[in-house]
């Protein structure tokens, strides 16, 4: 649908009318309307985020969560153990600087917000 490829996590944000999923080998974040009614999808932008490493080399985004009141979104790279941030705007997602936590432990899996 998007052209990414392995999509590995999903969630809804913006009270029921976004979706998101982590494509992990492609190592961006793609995003969907979703309408009200019907449930269906439409893509708005297959890599509203990329998540690479400085020199381009992806991170690997796997796992994702909302904060609380859903406005901003954490992403767990399996690249090298970081979480990076976004704020979760209308139909974007915009990157947090100097947000990206390190020193995961190289078995952690998931994430979670609060």
């Amino acid at each position: 649908m998007d052209s990414q490829t392995a999509s590995t996590w999903a969630l809804i944000a913006e009270k029921g009318s976004l979706a998101l999923t982590t494509n992990t080998l492609s190592g961006t974040i793609s995003s969907f309307a979703i309408a009200p009614k019907a449930g269906t999808l439409t893509l708005i932008q297959s890599a509203a985020a990329s998540i690479q490493a400085p020199d381009g080399s992806t991170l690997y985004p796997s796992d994702m969560a909302l904060s609380s009141e859903g406005r901003f979104l954490y992403v767990r790279n399996g690249a090298n153990g970081t979480v990076s941030a976004f704020v979760i705007q209308t139909n974007s997602l915009k990157p947090l600087t100097q947000t990206q936590v390190s020193s995961l432990p190289d078995t952690a899996a998931g994430i979670a917000a609060r």
